[in-house]
């Protein structure tokens, strides 16, 4: 007997679909019709389901920030912790949070192509998840700094120590091309993290009287 398609399971399978072919293609180049098609559904359902292809990829970004949003509580570190030791924490939980297996496969490059080539939704990803990330970090590069520290400096440590984690989300398959060595379990990231973290604070303290 046949299974007919409800019409939630038709909005999730499209959704799904979707996530797949602008991870692919982008927004810009994805067809709602070769959607449809790869959904098997009928070409009219987007529209009925999300109200046109600006409204799905809409959808399907907001569907990554969720997927993303689960690593936030992680990221918490403990308050009682001097920074030095919240600034490890904090590197350790983004790495194993990006890095980790359980994420879709469309994911990493559906965010790299609205990085790239970014549309209106660019401002939901970096209000929802961007900035709470940004924030923690740079709560802890405050307190590494002190409390003179100017804004910019702050900010010009923030986004060093996130760049040299992200790099190994954004960029895998260059890292892993320069460096085959460069493994990804467990043990190998928390040596990645360690890494970082020491020398952010090595950059930190032996730059922090540097105009940057």
């Amino acid at each position: 007997m046949s299974h007919y398609l409800t019409g939630n399971e038709t909005r999730a399978r499209l959704l799904e679909v979707a996530a797949e072919v602008f991870a692919e293609q982008g927004f810009r180049h994805a067809k709602a019709q070769d959607i449809c098609q790869r959904a098997q559904a009928n070409l009219a359902a987007i529209n009925y389901h999300f109200g046109g292809k600006e409204q799905l990829y809409q959808a399907v970004i907001h569907y990554a920030i969720e997927v993303d949003e689960a690593l936030l509580p992680h990221l918490a570190v403990d308050a009682a912790s001097s920074p030095e030791e919240r600034l490890l924490q904090f590197v350790k939980a983004f790495l194993f949070g990006m890095l980790s297996p359980g994420r879709p496969a469309w994911h990493s490059k559906l965010m790299l192509h609205e990085v790239s080539n970014p549309t209106a939704a660019l401002d939901l990803v970096i209000e929802h998840l961007v900035r709470p990330i940004h924030d923690l970090l740079y709560a802890i590069v405050g307190d590494l700094l002190g409390v003179k520290a100017a804004p910019n400096r702050v900010a010009f440590f923030t986004t060093s120590v996130m760049s040299q984690c992200v790099i190994y989300h954004s960029s895998m398959e260059i890292v892993v091309r320069m460096n085959p060595s460069q493994q990804f379990d467990p043990a190998a990231l928390e040596q990645l993290a360690e890494r970082i973290a020491r020398f952010s604070l090595a950059g930190i303290r032996h730059c922090a009287d540097i105009e940057v």
